[in-house]
């Protein structure tokens, strides 16, 4: 989710394929314990900020990502951020994740 709304700059909380981040790790020896500690993995960083680089190529400056942040799970109906279909509810997405956003603008 991109957030940039009345900002200085556009930010992102990013979810990921959790198998497939595992399966590169796998590719990559990556010793890791759990799947938190996985996506913080210097590597999987490196990964989605290159990623994310290439997005911001097609981009102007002003809609590039200038931080993301990598959270260790999807958005969910379950936990109220998706509406039945499956549609991110920003305000719940940004409230819940307050901190982290709070953090990329620090």
């Amino acid at each position: 989710m991109v957030i940039g709304d009345n900002r200085k700059y556009c930010v992102a909380l990013v979810t990921v394929d959790l198998d497939e981040v595992e399966r590169f790790a796998r590719t990559q020896q990556l010793e890791v314990g759990d799947r938190t500690a996985l996506v913080q993995h210097p590597k999987v960083v490196e990964l989605i900020e290159t990623e994310v680089q290439t997005v911001n190529q097609q981009l102007a400056s002003y809609e590039s990502i200038k931080y993301f942040r990598i959270l260790d799970r999807d958005f969910a109906q379950e936990t109220g951020e998706l509406t039945p279909s499956l549609k991110v509810k920003r305000k719940v997405v940004t409230e819940r994740f307050r901190n982290l956003i709070d953090q990329m603008y620090d």
